[in-house]
């Protein structure tokens, strides 16, 4: 059993409202998480957030028209794009110019979260459930970061999780506090 710690609000690294909710950090409901995006919307006190991985700002970075049309959809459906800090961590910029610049650009209108003590006990405390479960090989911990994040935001708000790993984050997700607030879109 992960050792509770006192609810602090979450740092953040720019461009986000104070005052987000810390995880729950309580016995998790494993209950189904929902692939489908189609039946998405705004909760009727909170927004709809969509959380990016790596895979998901590669995909949506504007270089091709594809990507720039897959932005353009995903903005006008969500009301706000937010990662967390970890997901830089992944190799994002390759130091290619042309591509670097896309993704920058991409970066401009994505809230970056930190990630403290309480996100990353949740983190951990997920991939420990998967191992559990079964899961093998266990998903990564960015992975886990990702969907810890979106079970945060998923307190107040419906959460779109976008990634271009959606059977290990469906297998994170499961385990969270909030899955009936989850859901996972392919890249």
């Amino acid at each position: 059993m992960a050792r509770e710690l006192p609810p602090r609000p979450n740092r953040r690294i720019h461009r986000r409202r104070s005052g987000t909710p810390p995880i729950n950090a309580s016995p998790v409901n494993p209950g189904p998480v929902n692939p489908s995006p189609a039946t998405l919307h705004s909760a009727p006190d909170g927004k709809l957030i969509a959380i990016l991985d790596t895979g998901a700002i590669s995909a949506l970075s504007p270089a091709t028209e594809r990507g720039r049309a897959r932005l353009r959809v995903l903005r006008e459906r969500v009301d706000e794009l937010a990662m967390p800090a970890a997901v830089l961590a992944e190799g994002l910029l390759t130091g290619h110019p042309g591509r670097d610049y896309h993704v920058r650009r991409l970066l401009e209108f994505v809230a970056i979260d930190s990630v403290d003590e309480h996100l990353g006990f949740a983190a951990g405390q997920l991939r420990t459930q998967c191992r559990r479960a079964g899961t093998d090989p266990p998903p990564s911990g960015i992975d886990a970061i990702v969907v810890a994040l979106a079970d945060a935001h998923a307190v107040r708000d419906e959460v779109l999780i976008v990634t271009s790993d959606p059977e290990d984050i469906t297998a994170l997700a499961i385990h969270t506090t909030t899955p009936h607030r989850l859901k996972v879109q392919p890249a």
